[in-house]
C-alpha cells in the first residue's frame, strides 16, 4: 500500500476519490487494501479492519470489490448502529440476499421484534427463498461455496447463509425469531422442512472476488 501511494501520488487520491476504481492504476492499491482489511479482521483488529473498508468505500463508493457486504456484518458484530445506518442508507437499493437479510437481522438486533424487522425479512425472503432453510439448518451447507452466483439462486443463498449463520448465533433471540417468521414466509410445501432435525453443517469457504 505504501508503494502504491508513492506510485500513484497524492493528486490521484484527492482528484479520483469517488470514482477511484475507474482509474485503472489504482486497482492494485485497492486490492491491497482489501487484503489488509481481511488480515486485520482475522487478527482480531475489528476496528482497524472497519476503518479500512470505510476508507475503501469513501474512495470508491461504487464498490466494485463488494466490500460493503463484509463491512455490514463487521459493523453488526461490533454493534456500531450509527455506522450501520449510514451504510444501509448509502446502499439502500442493493438487492443481494446477504445485504437484505443482513439488514433485517440488524434491525432485529437493534429494536427487537418490530413490524419493520418483519417487513425487511419478508422482502429479503422475496429476493432469495433458499436462504432461510439453510440458516435454520434444515438444509446442509455445501462443502465449498461457489465462486460466482446468480441473484435468487441456491448458490447465492449458500453465500448469504455462510455469513448469516455465525451472525444470527451471536444475537440473542435471533434464531427463534427467524424460526417463527419462517413459518409464515415459507410456502406450505416447504414448511415441513422446519420439522426436520437440522443436519450437521459443513464449513464453507468464502466467495472469491
Amino acid at each position: 500500500m505504501d508503494a502504491g501511494r508513492r506510485t500513484l501520488g497524492d493528486a490521484v487520491f484527492s482528484e479520483a476519490a469517488g470514482s477511484f476504481w475507474m482509474v485503472y492504476e489504482t486497482r492494485p492499491f485497492m486490492r491491497a487494501m482489501a487484503e489488509l482489511a481481511r488480515v486485520l479482521q482475522q487478527a482480531g483488529q475489528a476496528d482497524a479492519a472497519i476503518d479500512t473498508w470505510q476508507e475503501m468505500l469513501r474512495l470508491n463508493p461504487g464498490d466494485n470489490q463488494g466490500m460493503r457486504y463484509v463491512l455490514l456484518f463487521a459493523l453488526l458484530e461490533q454493534n456500531r448502529h450509527t455506522d450501520l445506518s449510514t451504510l444501509v442508507d448509502q446502499y439502500e437499493d442493493d438487492i443481494e440476499a446477504s445485504w437484505r437479510f443482513g439488514h433485517a437481522v440488524w434491525i432485529f438486533s437493534r429494536d427487537g421484534e418490530t413490524p419493520q424487522a418483519e417487513t425487511l425479512l419478508a422482502r429479503a425472503h422475496d429476493v432469495n427463498k433458499h436462504v432461510l432453510p439453510l440458516v435454520l439448518g434444515r438444509r446442509g451447507m455445501p462443502a465449498q461455496l461457489p465462486d460466482h452466483y446468480q441473484l435468487g439462486s441456491p448458490d447465492e443463498a449458500a453465500y448469504a447463509a455462510s455469513v448469516l449463520i455465525p451472525t444470527v448465533a451471536r444475537i440473542d433471540g435471533a434464531l427463534d425469531w427467524l424460526e417463527v417468521q419462517a413459518m409464515s414466509l415459507l410456502k406450505p410445501d416447504k414448511r415441513k422442512l422446519l420439522s426436520r432435525p437440522a443436519p450437521k453443517r459443513k464449513p464453507g469457504k468464502g466467495r472469491k472476488r
